[in-house]
């Protein structure tokens, strides 16, 4: 009987953290961890257990199920909160109005108006 081995899932440690501009050695020192250690997590070299897996989320202000990679939708999620939290409060309300107007503009379907142009929102 040969022996089962388990495929590590991927995971988007290295990615979060370049996006986040954070250096290998910073992110190891926050997360208690050794430089050694966090390359051999990023790479897949080594198994990584969930106190250390929720260390590094925590280091990286990111949820621990962030960390795997997942659907296209979650990866954009997780790079749009990235991108936000750099941004400064007056920054993240106006990005906030913003994405509210097109959600917005998604829930009112503009129609064609009386003289026949594009753009009139319906009254």
């Amino acid at each position: 009987m040969g022996k089962r081995t388990l495929e590590l899932p991927e995971l988007r440690i290295r990615s979060i953290r370049k996006e986040r501009r954070i250096s290998q050695e910073s992110l190891a020192a926050i997360a208690g961890l050794s430089r050694s250690q966090l390359s051999e997590i990023e790479t897949s070299r080594t198994p990584v257990n969930t106190v250390r897996l929720r260390s590094i989320a925590r280091a990286l202000e990111v949820e621990p199920a962030d960390l795997f990679a997942s659907s296209e939708e979650g990866a954009d999620l997780s790079r749009l909160r990235c991108l936000f939290l750099r941004l400064d409060p007056l920054q993240r309300t106006t990005v906030l109005a913003m994405l509210e107007g097109l959600v917005q503009q998604e829930r009112e379907p503009f129609e064609a108006g009386v003289d026949g142009t594009l753009g009139q929102q319906k009254p």
